[in-house]
């Protein structure tokens, strides 16, 4: 998860990026009614698939409601060669870990996107498909198969489609066809071959780290695939919000915290949460928005537990501690998050052997946004 290995050979390269535009609102005062059929809450890699699935029904009205800012114009999230560049600032979340003892009690900054796409508007671009033991193992954890990579196989395909580097070159061998379909988002291959010491292309190029069931192949001197197809990011909002934003029946709301839910039903003593309550800081004003058929709570691996958790719905003695009301005691909310941990490599150079005088050119900036393009 070398940053440079991604941007060096995607970087400068052609086409501009399709963002979001169109019938988005930017505040509260816009919404046209308190009522839709679903309420996507969050903006983001799931939620803008939701969005874009749930309104290919025309019968379905649906609003989307993003914390985040509009991604459309932000060159340092468009630019796959500025991705690095944009962890800490104002479109990432910011967030921080306690004190973790296996970095000597350090606390680590955690990178989650802050703008429609969610992480992958944040992200640097690998494209992976997790082992067909993991599915298999949520299949199991459920008790439901369609978890299971049989099932799950055939959405890989529909999510993505292989195309060539921007600056033409043959990628014949280093990808498997059939890993991948005709789906919105690009994924390509670096246009360079990364990796020249010579220790590693001394090596055999053999595939590593490859499971026969998923054939995810990676040899020894690429970086692997990335999301930068076209030459620019390829995002869940470019991907699936862009091509649906015009549709009559989808409103997508930006700047505009979710800050719970509410239930005015409840099936068999369970309560049923049907309407989100949302603003546009802490300190309001309050709206709220009542789903017709179902709230979809899409809002990240932090922000989804944290949001159930001042409905009411986590861990009891917690909830308790802060006066927030039982519905349910559910102490696995907000509980037995993973993440994983990316390391960087930072290096004393000569000038003249980094990207940094690179990075300082505003007019390469411009050029991209103008003319669609980078050199």
């Amino acid at each position: 998860m070398v940053v440079s290995s991604v941007v060096a050979a995607t970087a400068f390269a052609l086409l501009s990026l399709p963002s979001v535009s169109a019938r988005l609102l930017s505040s509260l005062s816009e919404l046209e009614t308190a009522t839709y059929d679903f309420v996507v809450v969050g903006g983001g890699n799931a939620g803008s698939v939701v969005a874009n699935r749930l309104t290919e029904n025309e019968n379905f009205k649906v609003l989307v409601v993003e914390a985040g800012v509009n991604n459309e114009g932000l060159l340092g999230m468009e630019i796959p060669f500025l991705a690095s560049s944009q962890f800490g600032t104002g479109v990432d979340w910011n967030f921080s870990t306690v004190p973790q003892p296996g970095v000597n009690d350090k606390s680590l900054h955690v990178a989650k996107g802050f703008a429609l796409g969610g992480d992958t508007s944040l992200n640097i671009f690998l494209w992976y498909r997790g082992s067909n033991d993991i599915w298999d193992h949520y299949a199991r954890l459920t008790g439901d198969d369609n978890w299971s990579w049989d099932s799950m196989a055939e959405y890989y395909k529909k999510t993505s489609r292989i195309v060539a580097p921007t600056n033409g070159r043959d990628i014949s061998g280093d990808f498997i066809p059939d890993a991948h379909g005709d789906g919105p988002v690009q994924v390509t291959l670096n246009g360079v071959v990364w990796i020249s010491i010579t220790l590693f292309t001394t090596w055999p190029k053999k595939p590593r780290a490859s499971s026969p069931s998923t054939k995810i192949i990676i040899p020894v001197n690429r970086s692997g695939s990335v999301t930068t197809g076209g030459g620019s990011r390829n995002s869940a909002a470019t991907a699936y919000l862009q091509p649906a934003i015009n549709r009559p029946n989808l409103d997508v709301i930006v700047n505009t915290y979710v800050t719970r839910l509410f239930s005015s039903t409840s099936d068999d003593g369970i309560p049923v949460m049907d309407t989100v309550q949302l603003a546009s800081g802490t300190n309001g004003p309050f709206v709220n928005v009542t789903a017709s058929k179902e709230i979809v709570l899409s809002a990240g691996s932090i922000n989804s537990p944290k949001i159930l958790m001042l409905s009411g719905i986590g861990p009891q003695e917690e909830l308790s501690s802060f006066d927030i009301p039982v519905l349910v005691d559910s102490p696995a909310v907000g509980a037995n998050m993973t993440e994983h941990p990316i390391v960087f490599n930072v290096y004393s150079l000569n000038s003249t052997s980094s990207y940094d005088d690179v990075l300082r050119l505003p007019a390469l900036r411009k050029l991209f946004s103008v003319n669609g393009r980078v050199i």
